[in-house]
């Protein structure tokens, strides 16, 4: 069976667009995709949340990074749940990391660890909220993935508003998003700069996003960056002759190949520790390439 791909980044703005436009779900579920489309859903939902209401009180909880840590409680949650602040009459609570607390790992015998055999699952008490949630309470899950096939978690789809992350792979679909993120920020990038970022940083669209906002303050009135703009931005940088001698490479341009390797070299030997002979290996294995 083919895997499913991820959400679209179209499909993934939309589905902001709808939190923006419209009201907050009294649960949402977040799952999929990269780290930093959860952190842009995240902040979009707070930011929302607040301009509708700024007394809303904002409780944030984390599940456990590994089976081995003690487990978070369907309790505790729903007990903020079911609670006003002093002086806040709603509330958002946020589950980050909620895979193991829905989806809990078992132990060697076999056994759940975060609950006996004769009580509820984590999943099945938040899925009976969802289905009665508290009014004027908002519950968001951050979920890294989320199983569907489970009875009782489509119960929780049912009564919950569901966004799906995207997830970067191929250098087409980071250049366009590259280029419609400059321009958000009243810019304009050539597809030759934006195919040098992904060279440099790859598929990760924190680092990019990162290099966008330093790009854009530098670029001023700039009509449209270019790859001189870039590396004029970035000087010296590793990453930069990184670049190049991959162009070189791929070019075929031997000459060039050896003087950029030589350039990444003398940067390795003059790092602050006096050596990176992780570097070194690096530029001697890609130039075994040529």
């Amino acid at each position: 069976m083919a895997k499913k791909k991820t959400a679209s980044i179209g499909e993934f703005k939309n589905q902001l667009k709808a939190i923006r436009t419209g009201r907050l779900s009294a649960v949402t579920i977040i799952f999929s995709g990269q780290d930093y489309f959860h952190n842009k859903a995240l902040s979009t939902i707070e930011h929302i949340a607040i301009s509708k209401n700024p007394e809303i009180a904002t409780i944030t909880f984390h599940g456990p990074a590994s089976s081995n840590e003690s487990q978070l409680k369907a309790s505790a949650i729903i007990e903020e749940l079911s609670s006003y602040g002093l002086f806040a009459t709603e509330k958002l609570v946020i589950v980050k990391q909620a895979q193991r607390f829905l989806f809990p790992s078992k132990n060697n015998e076999g056994e759940i660890n975060d609950e006996s055999k004769n009580s509820k699952s984590n999943l099945e008490k938040i899925a009976e909220y969802a289905a009665n949630p508290t009014k004027g309470m908002y519950l968001v899950l951050e979920i890294d993935k989320f199983d569907k096939r489970r009875k009782i978690a489509k119960e929780l789809l049912v009564n919950s508003m569901v966004i799906e992350c995207p997830e970067f792979k191929y250098e087409g679909e980071v250049v366009a998003w590259i280029k419609e993120s400059v321009k958000a920020k009243n810019h304009l990038i050539s597809s030759d700069a934006a195919s040098m970022l992904f060279t440099i940083y790859g598929a990760n669209p924190a680092a990019i996003n990162s290099e966008i906002d330093k790009l854009c303050i530098f670029a001023l009135n700039i009509p449209e960056i270019g790859i001189e703009d870039v590396k004029e931005f970035m000087g010296d940088s590793q990453s930069l002759t990184g670049f190049e001698l991959t162009n070189a490479i791929e070019s075929r341009n031997l000459k060039k190949a050896l003087t950029t390797a030589r350039t990444l070299v003398l940067q390795g030997t003059t790092a602050k520790d006096g050596k990176n002979p992780g570097l070194i290996g690096t530029v001697h294995m890609t130039m075994g390439s040529i």
